[in-house]
């Protein structure tokens, strides 16, 4: 049987997008074996690529090294849910670098989850591109009568991820509906390496305005099932 090799950057990104996974796994009908990735790694990882039939890179930094690496595979599948920090990059370099790994990967699938991402490749000239959509939820699993009045938001304090959206948006909402009870509350941490982090002044200017830092929670899940609206 075939091998397929899943390079990962972050095992909880892996998690949430098991779904299509599992699926084009099955589709390929092969063994699967996983790596997290580590520069201080990176030559016993392309030694174990080499073993691989299929490889697989999950986030954008494990996939723009990949897809750099001359292997020759039955194919390489590259997954982007959006750009992360390399997006910040000068947007003539970022696809002047997929042209090249366009060029020299010929047999490679781009695998996106918004519309943006799709098109920037298709215009670059990949033709095998699939918008696999987002991870919402199928809403009428979650309907419930919650009475709590947390208005949570799950995540690094990035811009990128919206930190900045939730506080504008208790601001909308506060003038909008003056008498109302909401506690809104943020779960997760800053990151320094990111560029689109935020600061602890930022957080402390936030604070003034009403809203609640919980730093890190390792019940996140109880947490969202107990909010009223989750962001």
């Amino acid at each position: 049987m075939n091998k397929i090799g899943i390079l990962i950057n972050d095992l909880n990104f892996m998690n949430s997008h098991r779904d299509y996974l599992t699926k084009i796994i099955n589709e390929l009908n092969t063994d699967c074996e996983v790596r997290e990735f580590s520069f201080r790694k990176l030559f016993n990882i392309f030694l174990w690529l080499l073993n691989c039939d299929y490889y697989w890179a999950i986030s954008p930094k494990t996939s723009l090294i990949l897809s750099m690496i001359p292997l020759n595979s039955k194919r390489k599948i590259i997954t982007f849910s959006g750009f992360g920090t390399i997006g910040f990059m000068n947007k003539n370099l970022l696809k002047f670098i997929f042209h090249v790994v366009r060029v020299f990967n010929t047999n490679i699938t781009v695998t996106t989850q918004n519309n943006y991402d799709t098109v920037f490749f298709k215009d670059i000239g990949f033709k095998k591109v699939i918008n696999l959509g987002g991870n919402g939820i199928v809403e009428n699993n979650y309907l419930s009568k919650v009475t709590n009045t947390d208005i949570i938001f799950v995540g690094r304090l990035l811009n990128q991820k919206g930190i900045s959206d939730f506080v504008n948006m208790k601001k909308i909402i506060d003038n909008q509906i003056p008498e109302n009870n909401y506690d809104w509350k943020v779960y997760g941490l800053i990151d320094k390496k990111n560029p689109s982090s935020w600061t602890s002044d930022q957080i402390e200017l936030a604070k003034t305005k009403g809203i609640i830092f919980c730093g890190f929670e390792s019940n996140i899940l109880q947490k969202m099932a107990n909010a009223k609206l989750l962001i």
